[in-house]
């Protein structure tokens, strides 16, 4: 009998086999969309590093959508990709009851060249049906323009600092103890304004997979 694996640690087994380096499959994974949204005429969201990154990390649980883009840039087919996986099911509901951890899930790098200027901490399990986060910036630093599916909703909560938060073609300055709440498939980003490091917790629902 087989042992049953990760999809995340499926997918990094397979990358490595190809000698392929994370940033190399995303480039890979964008390539192969682009071309399919000429060939189709439509327009579909891309699948972005730092999701990819998750993924591998076993920090999300994928969307088979996701799980066909990776599995067209390495290669191979969806059935060969899922092979002897867990296929990212989530555990029972039950699991979600009384979980304390005096820690965190992870972390996310903006800058790999400066990467504790600008980055997020995971707060909840990978299983948790929704995404905290909690970011960290230093002065003069932002983040990645994001866009995420349609449906999603954000909450940002300012815990320090000043921080400037860009969404679409409107902009709004946080301090301390500000809320914002908006939709997620608008373009956004998060900007230090201030002199100091700035901090915010971030909830989205449902999670960007």
């Amino acid at each position: 009998m087989k042992k049953i694996i990760r999809i995340g640690e499926r997918i990094k087994e397979l990358r490595e086999e190809k000698s392929m380096s994370i940033a190399a499959l995303h480039s890979l994974i964008i390539k192969h969309q682009t071309n399919d949204n000429k060939i189709t005429g439509l327009s579909t969201n891309p699948l972005s590093y730092r999701n990819l990154l998750r993924i591998e990390n076993g920090q999300t649980q994928p969307r088979i959508s996701n799980l066909k883009k990776i599995s067209t840039a390495l290669g191979i087919s969806l059935d060969e990709l899922l092979e002897n996986t867990d296929r990212g099911e989530p555990p029972s509901k039950h699991a979600y009851h009384s979980k304390f951890r005096n820690g965190r899930y992870g972390r996310y790098t903006y800058d790999h060249k400066a990467p504790d200027s600008s980055y997020l901490e995971y707060l909840v399990p990978s299983k948790a049906p929704f995404s905290a986060t909690e970011l960290f910036l230093d002065p003069k630093t932002k983040t990645n323009d994001e866009e995420h599916p349609k449906g999603s909703e954000i909450l940002v909560i300012c815990s320090k600092g000043s921080i400037k938060i860009t969404i679409h073609d409107e902009t709004f300055l946080m301090s301390q103890g500000d809320t914002l709440y908006f939709e997620g498939h608008y373009v956004h980003r998060y900007e230090n304004v201030g002199k100091r490091k700035a901090r915010a917790i971030i909830i989205e629902t449902p999670k960007n997979l």
